[in-house]
C-alpha cells in the first residue's frame, strides 16, 4: 500500500501538531501522530512487519528511483526490527549491493544515532524551528508554513547540499570520539 500525498501531509502535520513545549523547548513524539494516522486511515493500522515494510514501503519507493539512483545511490535506514531482517537485507541488496547503511549490513549503522541522520539533525529542525516561532492558529496555516519551508529548501540546493555533506564531518567526529556523544564538539 503506497502512501498518497494526502497521507504523507497528514503524517507531517500531525507530527508538528502534537508537539509540546517543555521548559521552553519543543518536544515531539511520534506516538500521538501514529494514533491519529491510524484513526484517519484505518487501512494502515496494524504492526509494520518485515513483509509489510518490503511490500508497502520499499517496493513502491524503489519503483520511483531512476537508474542512476539505483546504480550509484546509497540506501540508509535506522535499525527498526522490520527493516533489519535477513529477508529485507537480501531484498535491498538486489538493488543496492553493499551500498546499504543499516543494522546488520556491511555498513553497520549504530542504533539510535540521530546525530548521524540528516533528517534528524538537519531537515526536521530546519522545517520545525521557524514554523513554531509564532503560534499557529489553524491547520491550514500549519500546512502553509510547512510547504513554505519545504519550498525554501528545494529552491536552495546549496543549503541542502551543505546540510547533507555535514554527515561526513559528523561521522569523522563519531569515530574520533570512539562512538561516544560528540554533538557538543560540532
Amino acid at each position: 500500500m503506497v502512501y498518497t500525498s494526502e497521507q504523507k501531509a497528514f503524517l507531517l502535520e500531525s507530527y508538528f501538531r502534537n508537539g509540546e513545549k517543555v521548559n521552553g523547548v519543543w518536544k515531539y513524539s511520534i506516538q500521538p501522530c501514529l494514533e491519529e494516522f491510524r484513526e484517519a486511515f484505518p487501512e494502515f493500522s496494524g504492526t509494520l512487519t518485515a513483509v509489510r515494510y518490503r511490500e508497502e514501503i520499499l517496493t513502491p519507493f524503489i519503483e520511483e528511483l531512476h537508474d542512476e539512483e539505483l546504480r550509484d545511490g546509497l540506501f540508509q535506514q535506522d535499525g527498526a526490527t522490520a527493516q533489519c531482517t535477513a529477508e529485507t537485507s537480501d531484498f535491498l541488496r538486489t538493488f543496492f549491493d553493499d551500498r546499504i547503511i543499516s543494522r546488520n549490513t556491511a555498513n553497520d549503522y549504530p542504533p539510535r544515532s540521530c546525530d548521524l541522520t540528516p533528517c534528524d539533525f538537519y531537515l526536521w529542525p530546519r522545517i520545525k524551528n521557524p514554523i513554531f516561532v509564532t503560534p499557529i492558529p489553524t491547520i491550514d496555516e500549519l500546512r502553509r508554513r510547512i510547504q513554505q519551508k519545504i519550498n525554501e529548501i528545494n529552491e536552495n540546493p546549496l543549503e541542502l547540499t551543505n546540510g547533507l555533506n555535514s554527515v561526513r564531518r559528523r561521522c569523522v567526529m563519531c569515530v574520533e570520539q570512539q562512538g561516544r556523544h560528540f554533538q557538543q564538539f560540532l
